[in-house]
């Protein structure tokens, strides 16, 4: 564990810890022993016997470090808790933030998770008026997204991503697929959660090749059928969009596949 908290219950890192000083396990409470080995890192350790639920689950080294340093960093914001146990909707996030009297939740996802777990998930953080941010992890942010991860894992237009081996942020704003090309998106570095602000980049859009590559996919009938068929019905086709929507033809398609419940 390479961060426990102190007697004034702020987090600290192994690394910069003293000997001399008392410190606690950010999950359980209990006492923890600073070490210092030959061969490991400076680290605590449990005592002998402990029980720790926290930290003895399955859990990925990417996921406990990033959980820990992520929590080092969002104790400036307000009051944190790791594992925090909110009993009324059974539920545990992997840190709850006290900011300005309002709860926020910080679910730090390194590994795949279904719709429906993260919308039952945000459903009890919604029930009980707790505000939830998700963050991705390394796996996440090394990886190509699909359209149906990206608008999965999406808030307020934008992905968050930490990489523990870096310690920072990773905003990504402003996602973009002219000429259906690949998903292009802007990068930001910020070592805060917060406030980041992402410059927009502009794209110069060839709009007589967006509208014939449309073309071409509709009549190769590589556009999802149910897509057509929704629009269809709606008494609208797809080639008629007005030129300004192809600038936006990603949001637009990805919009319309959640609203009828067509898969990535």
């Amino acid at each position: 564990m390479i961060i426990a908290c102190d007697s004034n219950k702020k987090y600290v890192r192994a690394d910069e810890a003293n000997k001399r000083n008392n410190y606690f396990c950010p999950g359980c409470h209990e006492k923890v022993i600073l070490k210092n080995g030959e061969v490991k890192q400076k680290h605590f350790s449990h005592c002998a016997g402990a029980a720790c639920v926290t930290f003895t689950e399955n859990e990925s080294m990417q996921h406990l470090s990033g959980k820990l340093q992520l929590a080092s960093k969002l104790q400036y914001y307000g009051d944190v808790q790791i594992e925090a146990v909110l009993p009324e909707i059974q539920q545990r996030p992997d840190i709850l933030l006290i900011h300005n009297h309002k709860r926020i939740a910080i679910e730090y996802q390194c590994s795949p998770i279904s719709q429906k777990k993260l919308d039952m998930r945000n459903k009890g953080y919604f029930a009980e008026n707790i505000h939830v941010i998700w963050i991705l992890g390394q796996t996440y942010f090394n990886r190509t997204m699909t359209q149906g991860t990206i608008m999965k894992s999406m808030a307020d237009n934008a992905l968050v991503f930490y990489l523990p081996d870096k310690q920072y942020f990773v905003h990504r704003q402003h996602f973009r697929k002219p000429d259906f090309s690949r998903v292009l998106f802007v990068d930001k570095i910020d070592t805060t959660l917060f406030n980041a602000k992402v410059p927009k980049q502009r794209t110069r859009l060839n709009i007589p090749k967006q509208i014939y590559k449309l073309q071409s996919l509709i009549l190769q009938q590589r556009v999802d059928p149910k897509l057509v068929d929704y629009l269809y019905k709606k008494n609208r086709l797809l080639m008629d969009v007005p030129v300004w929507v192809h600038g936006y033809m990603v949001e637009i398609l990805l919009g319309l596949r959640c609203l009828i419940g067509i898969g990535a």
